[in-house]
């Protein structure tokens, strides 16, 4: 293995330099921030500010589903990129906007049938998460409004796909940034009641997530139709066909991305899960430390998409020495930035603690479970950048298998089990579930490096 890394890493000269590398995060790290990161949290400290610990658990138990169904939304576009990017790589661009075109159409037909399960399941949908009585008659109404936010976010991801699947990070970085505006502002309006609208709690933010998408979807719209860079890659509306085939060669790249993303997120909802029974305290600590513990590591993760198109995008141009040398050079740069992120979370862990926390009821407890974490995060980031190199390389179903068994078969039995450990000490418990979780990370590392030094990835036709 070792001598096989040695072969890596003398093709760090080739490539994408790392002056252009970060010039292609430096966007991206913004959109996956205020994409990803900075709503949760804004939500979050603007519900804690009511001061209302079952509405906060409530939000928490509800997060962990979303961002499940955040990870099924990427599916398809990851596809979209491989696909659009090969193409470009190819300079074949008429059928880069025909690919946009199939993408637009299948997200929105999973978007439609997810909005039916949790409009009308929403009841069942959050017991079985383990919810307290007492959180359910304020989650069940968000999570049928949440519904029809989540329509809309699956077609923009279509369109997400696409910019990304072409080398533009800047403009959806743009898009989402005031996208994200919006929602900060209706959220702050309609939750807490100010400028004569009704203070709405929960259901403020679900509305203004709505308002949030349906203006990210119709600014993509807006510029691919008034860019005239892009008329190349759109064929007029009476070309467009929606051919079987091309629909069948998505859904093959999608579906094992599907599998996989939503076997990485079903770990967070079977987290939750595990510890709703412990309380709110507990449901609160975990909800407020995985917010920290995200916003700290995006820019670490913000690699991952950037690494996958550079990879897609070399072996569509033949240059697998390059793809070989971005993926290296992308988990150079992560790490220095991630520990960075982890040191500054860990030594001030109290004083972002208390913007959740105002009344300081769990702070003792999680600023101890931060300090653990922090140390396990490496094999987060690095999983994340390993899976993309080989989505970008079309390898998709090797990624899929190796999350999904490692979910199924490692972490649901394992974190069950620790779950069921005799253990009253809550910070204790806390410590072998967090183990248990990093562990499976741990092993998905591990077996993607494996599969990368093997070299089959360069070869998957797409």
């Amino acid at each position: 293995m070792i001598s096989a890394a040695s072969r890596i890493s003398k093709d760090i000269d080739k490539g994408e330099s790392f002056k252009d590398i970060l010039k292609l995060w430096m966007p991206e790290v913004v959109t996956q921030i205020i994409f990803i990161t900075l709503t949760p949290l804004v939500d979050a400290y603007l519900i804690a500010s009511l001061k209302s610990s079952v509405m906060y658990g409530a939000l928490g138990v509800a997060n962990n589903f979303f961002h499940m169904l955040i990870k099924f939304s990427e599916a398809i576009p990851v596809a979209a990129i491989v696909i659009i990017g090969r193409h470009n790589g190819a300079k074949d661009y008429k059928k880069c906007g025909q690919s946009l075109y199939d993408v637009i159409f299948l997200t929105a037909i999973i978007g439609v049938v997810q909005f039916f399960v949790m409009f009308f399941f929403a009841e069942s949908v959050y017991r079985f998460l383990g919810a307290p009585e007492e959180l359910v008659p304020y989650g069940v109404p968000f999570l049928k409004m949440r519904a029809i936010s989540f329509l809309l976010v699956f077609v923009s991801g279509a369109f997400l796909g696409f910019m990304r699947g072409i080398k533009n990070t800047k403009i959806p970085m743009i898009i989402n940034a005031i996208g994200v505006i919006c929602f900060i502002i209706f959220d702050y309006v309609l939750i807490l009641g100010k400028f004569g609208f009704p203070a709405l709690g929960l259901q403020g933010s679900a509305l203004a997530t709505i308002i949030q998408y349906s203006f990210v979807i119709i600014s993509y719209i807006v510029f691919i139709l008034s860019n005239a860079e892009y008329r190349k890659y759109l064929p007029s509306f009476k070309d467009v066909n929606f051919c079987f085939s091309r629909m069948l060669t998505i859904l093959n790249l999608s579906w094992p991305v599907i599998l996989d993303k939503m076997s990485l997120a079903f770990t967070f909802v079977w987290f939750s899960k595990m510890i709703a029974p412990m309380g709110v305290i507990a449901i609160s600590s975990y909800e407020t430390i995985k917010n920290l513990e995200r916003l700290t590591m995006m820019p670490a993760v913000a690699f991952a998409p950037v690494v996958g198109f550079l990879v897609s995008n070399s072996l569509g141009a033949r240059d697998s020495s390059g793809a070989k040398s971005n993926i290296k050079k992308n988990l150079i740069l992560a790490s220095i930035i991630a520990v960075t992120g982890l040191i500054i979370l860990a030594t001030n862990s109290r004083y972002f603690l208390s913007f959740f926390d105002p009344n300081n009821v769990f702070t003792g407890l999680a600023c101890h479970l931060l300090m653990v974490v922090a140390l396990f995060d490496v094999f987060d980031y690095t999983q994340v950048l390993l899976a993309s190199s080989l989505r970008g390389a079309g390898d998709v179903r090797s990624v899929m298998k190796y999350r999904f068994l490692c979910c199924i078969c490692y972490f649901v039995p394992v974190g069950y089990l620790a779950s069921k450990l005799p253990i009253t000490d809550m910070f204790t418990r806390f410590l072998v579930m967090y183990f248990v979780f990093y562990s499976h990370y741990a092993l998905l590392g591990f077996s993607f490096f494996r599969r990368i030094i093997g070299g089959k990835w360069q070869t998957i036709k797409v």
